[in-house]
């Protein structure tokens, strides 16, 4: 499938097809300069976009720059048939978003050569460098179905189903999100003679590291001179503990810093636990998700194995009532510092971390010094993470 599919439990909450495009793309701060300059160069393409056989919902297209998260076109729909025609930057990394199904958007590039989606079996016909991206983003895309509907199933499952068969899971689904993660990889690695990668570039980070970035952008590839991914790159380096912009902490950076409250009401900043001379998690969760009720008795077993040679956890739910949220902590048996933050859909911990995008659970491993080492440890990955630190 050609379109990208939001991923969170939360997605409901958001009907905007802006604020999907910042949740999904995570490019809450880009850069002016770099933009202004692509605007002003005078080096535009015509760009002649058109839609066949739209689902019946769909009444409006949108068509977006991923730079400027503005929309320059639109057009209505009719008979399942959409086209718009104008001009835009040169190979810029557009968007095509539809209403009525605002959780799939089609990534392409303006070459200045025409292009066709036909939505009912998911192709491209237009330039070879947008058929290629259509491909890759089938392959993509179909490894993260495999995720999802493997999760989506497990969630289906009655809360004595999902105990029985917990450990399974976790290992199979770890399986699932290798796969997703390697295709995501390799078709970086296919294309280093293209742009397709600036399509993938903003989850480096999260599915590898920081440093495989920097070495994709330092690699002198077309994609690396394309504005989106010096936007992107300028984003990273300006990352920081001290900022409070909604930037996303990326793994080899500093902890970025929030405030919350306990269960008792009173405020604690995470820097009162991270950077303090101990290794600490940052669990992210909620009472009413499944996949974190079935990832908590490793949490819990970890950190009772751990505790006393320096692990600490710093447990940050989404929950929107306190109720829920305290009587899961006592079920559950989560003996560790714990806070809250109800408004997820307007949460600075949420764009701080990224987890509009990411979901939940999720997690963040920060070492004695306050440097983010690793991310979504679960299951056997958790345990055999920590038993390198502390065994």
């Amino acid at each position: 499938m050609i379109f990208y599919r939001i991923s969170s439990i939360f997605a409901d909450d958001e009907t905007r097809v802006k604020r999907i495009i910042m949740q999904r793309m995570s490019i809450l701060l880009l850069t002016v300069a770099v933009a202004c300059t692509l605007a002003c160069n005078g080096n535009d393409a015509k760009y002649d976009v058109s839609v066949i056989n739209a689902p019946v919902d769909v009444t409006k297209i949108y068509l977006i720059d991923n730079l400027t998260e503005a929309t320059i076109d639109s057009a209505v729909i009719a008979d399942g048939v959409f086209k718009m025609k104008g001009k835009a930057a040169k190979d810029a990394y557009l968007s095509v978003w539809m209403n009525g199904n605002e959780d799939w958007y089609c990534p392409l590039f303006n070459d200045g050569k025409p292009l066709q989606i036909n939505i009912a079996d998911s192709t491209y016909t237009g330039s070879a460098l947008n058929m290629k991206l259509a491909e890759c983003d089938k392959r993509t895309a179909e490894a993260l179905d495999a995720l999802f509907d493997f999760e989506h199933a497990f969630v289906a499952l009655s809360k004595e189903e999902r105990k029985a068969c917990e450990v399974a899971f976790f290992a199979e689904y770890q399986a699932r999100l290798d796969a997703y993660n390697a295709a995501y990889m390799t078709t970086i690695e296919e294309n280093l003679d293209n742009l397709i990668p600036v399509v993938y570039l903003d989850n480096v980070p999260k599915i590898a590291d920081r440093e495989t970035f920097d070495e994709l952008m330092a690699s002198g590839a077309p994609f690396t001179k394309h504005p989106y991914a010096i936007a992107l790159k300028k984003k990273w380096e300006e990352t920081n503990a001290e900022t409070k912009d909604p930037r996303m902490a990326v793994i080899g950076h500093r902890f970025l810093d929030f405030e919350e409250a306990d269960p008792d009401g009173k405020k604690h900043r995470l820097s009162e636990f991270a950077g303090q001379g101990k290794w600490v998690m940052v669990n992210f969760w909620a009472s009413s998700n499944p996949l974190s009720e079935a990832e908590m008795p490793t949490v819990v077993s970890v950190y009772k194995k751990y505790h006393d040679k320096g692990f600490d956890i710093v447990g940050v739910s989404f929950d929107k009532e306190k109720g829920p949220w305290v009587k899961a902590i006592k079920e559950w048996d989560m003996p560790w510092i714990h806070l809250c933050e109800p408004h997820f859909g307007d949460s600075d911990v949420a764009d701080l971390y990224s987890m509009k995008s990411i979901g939940i659970p999720d997690n963040l491993l920060i070492d004695p010094e306050g440097i983010i080492v690793a991310r979504d440890l679960r299951g056997a990955k958790l345990e055999s993470k920590l038993a390198r630190i502390f065994e």
